[in-house]
């Protein structure tokens, strides 16, 4: 977390974290799969509530409530430790997957987080890697569920 914020119980976050030395792992298919599995996975999340989230081929954005009493830095270690272990695993590396840290913006009460997750979801086409968000493979919203609901 940025210096001076406290995680909050309610708050709804969006994370951005960034591969070891902007490695474009998720280029290759079979990080990416498995780390797209992993962040729909439930027990990684532990009683928090994604909302969306996008892999890129350098970094992971996340839209998520922290609806536990685990700080911040925790759920966010968490996740980087077993998505890191198991994409290690697939690349048949070790060694950081993740750089050290993360970026959180807490969301302020007046902004949708629909509104977000479209933002998040609509990254791919911005950085020109598709023509249209639908294309783009490694993504999930709870909100979005067709080419309808990104417009």
């Amino acid at each position: 977390m940025r210096k001076g914020r406290q995680s909050e119980r309610g708050r709804v976050y969006l994370l951005t974290f960034v591969t070891c030395k902007r490695r474009r792992w998720f280029e290759d298919p079979a990080p990416a799969h498995i780390v797209a599995h992993l962040f729909n996975a439930p027990d990684v999340w532990r009683g928090n509530c994604v909302d969306a989230w996008v892999l890129m081929p350098d970094h992971a954005h996340v839209l998520f409530a922290l609806e536990t009493d685990e700080a911040l830095p925790t759920v966010v270690a968490r996740l980087k430790a077993v998505t890191a272990r198991e994409a290690n695993r697939v690349l048949h590396r070790s060694g950081p997957f993740w750089q050290g840290g993360f970026h959180d913006h807490a969301l302020r009460t007046d902004e949708s987080r629909e509104r977000v997750a479209r933002y998040i979801i609509a990254n791919p086409m911005r950085a020109g890697l598709v023509e249209d968000p639908w294309q783009w493979p490694y993504w999930n919203s709870r909100w979005i569920d067709g080419p309808q609901d990104l417009a």
